[in-house]
């Protein structure tokens, strides 16, 4: 790992020096008015509700929700950048080590994290998030391609901003980290909505050689029409990411201590994707008419939650396991990705066909 640069440091001091000061003049451990301690716990409160909503597990935890519930429209969208998002903001965490402000005293210490300060990867999170929103809300409505470009803009760079405050108020980034987040977030959301309009973009033939259940003239799937498709294409993709998660823990790479149930529940979203959904029509190929009753979107809830749940809680258990070796560090790692990457697998299918197959 290369430490950031002393050079650049120095270039954007004056900037961040001048900002970090003005967004943590109200904390909760300075001394002062009652004004001082209202306006430092309502900071403190937004700030981790903030880092909270932006972690970078939510990516795959909102894949899991519109696989589950069948938008496959806008799951495939999710699944493409949530990945981009994952890859790209953790790729110069890895290899390249800024100090946070607080480990250097140029701010005062009200979070803490010990990993590597730029850029910061939940600006670029809140700034993907704000736009998957967007874009999900113009989808639903069938106003995606009318939607306001002011939309697109505005509510993107406001999450961008949110995280942005956040993460500075509670000492553990640069206003320069941010700033490149935001640039970097606004790119993945734009590269990975276009490739999301790629025909098959996860290869799958069935549109193409009339089997999918849409080709057979089928309004809707029931249970008595449904059965899984292109399964050897699946299971082909559970091989090749498990392969490439080996690979990304392998000395001296150690790409992610996160990837395991990260890219464990992306490859289940993928998977479902490529055996049960339709890539070219999605959830209209359900008809226009399919509605998902309450209990369905809670049991989709609660999946999510779930998966959010275990993800945080594999990766904290590996942290605290220090004394591995590195065979084991990857049976541990291709354990825990094809643990996420079945059961998830299979809970999305079984929750999906119970609320929108009836078996009558």
């Amino acid at each position: 790992m290369t430490l950031f640069s002393e050079e650049w440091n120095d270039y954007f001091r004056r900037f961040d020096d001048s900002i970090i000061p003005i967004i943590q003049y109200f904390h909760l451990k300075k001394s002062g008015s009652i004004l001082n301690k209202i306006f430092g716990g309502l900071f403190v409160i937004f700030a981790y509700l903030t880092t909270f909503l932006t972690q970078i597990e939510y990516g795959p935890s909102i894949c899991v929700f519109f696989v589950t519930t069948g938008f496959d429209h806008l799951s495939r969208w999710f699944i493409i950048s949530g990945i981009i998002t994952a890859i790209i903001a953790q790729f110069p965490k890895r290899f390249l080590f800024r100090k946070r402000p607080y480990m250097e005293k140029r701010a005062l210490q009200i979070g803490k994290d010990d990993t590597s300060s730029f850029p910061s990867r939940a600006v670029v999170c809140g700034v993907v998030y704000s736009f998957a929103a967007v874009y999900a809300y113009n989808a639903h409505h069938g106003t995606v391609d009318s939607g306001s470009i002011y939309q697109f803009i505005v509510f993107p760079i406001l999450g961008g901003l949110a995280a942005s405050f956040s993460r500075i108020h509670l000492g553990v980034h640069y206003p320069s980290d941010c700033v490149c987040g935001l640039i970097l977030g606004y790119m993945i959301a734009l590269s990975s909505l276009a490739i999301s309009h790629l025909p098959n973009i996860f290869g799958c033939p069935s549109c193409g050689d009339g089997s999918c259940y849409v080709g057979l003239g089928l309004k809707a799937m029931t249970a008595k029409t449904f059965e899984l498709q292109n399964i050897h294409l699946a299971f082909l993709v559970i091989i090749i990411t498990g392969l490439l998660q080996i690979f990304s823990n392998w000395p001296p790479l150690k790409f992610w201590d996160k990837s395991a149930p990260i890219f464990g529940t992306f490859c289940a979203c993928i998977s479902v994707e490529i055996m049960l959904a339709c890539p070219k029509y999605g959830a209209k190929a359900l008809g226009n008419d399919f509605e998902i009753s309450k209990d369905g979107y809670i049991w989709a809830v609660i999946l999510t939650q779930v998966n959010l749940m275990l993800s945080v809680v594999t990766t904290k258990v590996y942290r605290k396991m220090k004394k591995l070796t590195w065979e084991m560090a990857i049976m541990w790692n291709v354990a825990i990705f094809l643990f996420f990457t079945i059961t998830f697998m299979i809970s999305i299918i079984k929750v999906r066909l119970n609320i929108m197959f009836p078996s009558s």
